[in-house]
């Protein structure tokens, strides 16, 4: 996954180690942090990648980019 540090120097990060079953992330911070705007390219880049994904969202925040991306999205 390429990354930007704060001065916008790209950074490659694997985040994933794809020899596990099972690749979790949680993302955490202060209203205004960026944490959607990061889920969102992380989501887009494992899409990109023919990565499954599950993701739990409650408040609809990743309903548009799921759907951009033709992915199912289910409410509950």
């Amino acid at each position: 996954i390429i990354l930007c540090d704060r001065f916008r120097n790209p950074l490659k990060v694997n985040l994933f180690n794809l020899e596990l079953n099972n690749q979790n992330t949680f993302t955490f911070g202060p209203s205004g942090s960026g944490k959607s705007y990061t889920q969102n390219y992380l989501i887009i880049q494992r899409r990109e990648s023919n990565s499954r994904q599950v993701i739990v969202d409650n408040g609809g925040t990743y309903k548009h980019v799921v759907t951009a991306l033709n992915g199912r999205y289910f409410e509950y």
